[in-house]
């Protein structure tokens, strides 16, 4: 009875085992850091998905938030919400294909960035374009009633 269970165990292995080898190399081929990633988890149906997309993105925004503003950086509106910071990233994705090989990262900064880019903040006074020459008027007083 032992070697019956056995051997169909072993003849269920070696039937199937190259059908989960070709299922399963590839999910674990697959960078799931990449753009294309995150792509089919943020817009999925899958709710649990979802959480994670939101959660990743909440992360990342949270932490740049904390971060002095610089011309690289994106200073996202005090009233966005982490759906519309979803709806923005996602859309960047759909206009970029091309960048989706990318780290989700980049392409999540990338896309926020050229939503709301920083102000320009200038450390130093701007370069003076044109010269400037002190007045210093200098009467003439030959003119004056009384001169010489």
């Amino acid at each position: 009875m032992q070697t019956r269970c056995i051997k169909r165990g072993l003849f269920l292995l070696a039937t199937l085992g190259p059908a989960i080898q070709i299922a399963v190399i590839p999910a674990i081929a697959e960078d799931h850091s990449a753009g294309s990633h995150w792509m089919q988890v943020c817009r999925g149906d899958d709710a649990n998905l979802q959480l994670i997309c939101v959660g990743f993105i909440s992360g990342v925004t949270e932490v740049q938030r904390r971060q002095p503003a610089s011309a690289d950086q994106y200073c996202l509106p005090p009233s966005i919400t982490i759906g519309q910071e979803k709806a923005i990233i996602v859309k960047f994705m759909e206009d970029h294909p091309q960048k989706l090989h990318l780290p989700f990262i980049q392409l999540l900064l990338d896309a926020l960035h050229e939503a709301f880019p920083c102000p320009i903040i200038r450390t130093e006074p701007p370069p003076e374009t044109t010269a400037v020459v002190p007045f210093k008027a200098k009467a003439d007083t030959s003119l004056l009633p009384g001169a010489q």
